[in-house]
């Protein structure tokens, strides 16, 4: 027998007009009073990119960057702007791996278009700190792209230097926690640890 979270009985009505004028009787969710058909639980998009991809009008759009000269627009553009603040708060957070991590997906829209354009104003120091922090997020979520890593050992940027990603820590955890681990890996570790202690 299932225990709900909460009492059904308690939700209020969903009372949105319906096609055929009356109200709706259906039970509203607890987190907004509307049900499932009209609006329940509607969340939308909540990062930039999110926000970008969903947007009709992005799609509709006139892309007028293809006859400007980008290089004009860099110290105007609201990105560029974004990117660099944000390239001054990984400055300061170099060895909260968290911190780094929730700036990144807060500003990975920004960092990744404007990167190049922080390299030809700003010069390699600030663009090594965004390319880095990039890398470190992407390996920490596991990131399609460069989720080949946790095969390797981990060569990351000094400024953001650490022994093993967090899907490296993951892997190795599945690993280990394998059913056939103790046998032939049980035997060639314990050949490793001898010749190591020898």
């Amino acid at each position: 027998m299932t225990t709900k979270r909460f009492n059904l009985d308690t939700l209020p009505l969903c009372g949105a007009k319906t096609r055929s004028g009356g109200t709706c009787k259906r039970k509203g969710n607890k987190h907004n009073g509307r049900c499932k058909l009209h609006g329940g639980k509607s969340t939308g998009a909540k990062t930039a990119k999110g926000k970008k991809a969903s947007s009709l009008n992005a799609r509709q759009s006139v892309p007028d960057w293809f006859w400007t000269p980008f290089k004009m627009q860099w110290l105007d553009n609201p990105l560029f702007d974004e990117a660099t603040l944000c390239c001054h708060k990984l400055i300061r957070h170099q060895q909260d791996s968290s911190a780094i991590n929730q700036l990144v997906a807060k500003h990975q829209v920004a960092l990744e278009v404007m990167k190049y354009a922080i390299l030809q104003i700003h010069g390699t120091q600030m663009f090594i700190t965004i390319q880095g922090a990039l890398d470190h997020y992407y390996q920490d979520t596991n990131s399609s792209h460069i989720g080949f890593h946790v095969y390797y050992p981990l060569i990351s940027s000094p400024q953001y230097y650490r022994h093993q990603s967090k899907a490296q820590t993951t892997y190795a955890d599945q690993w280990l926690h394998k059913k056939d681990f103790v046998g032939r890996e049980m035997r060639k570790l314990e050949k490793r640890l001898k010749r190591i202690s020898e």
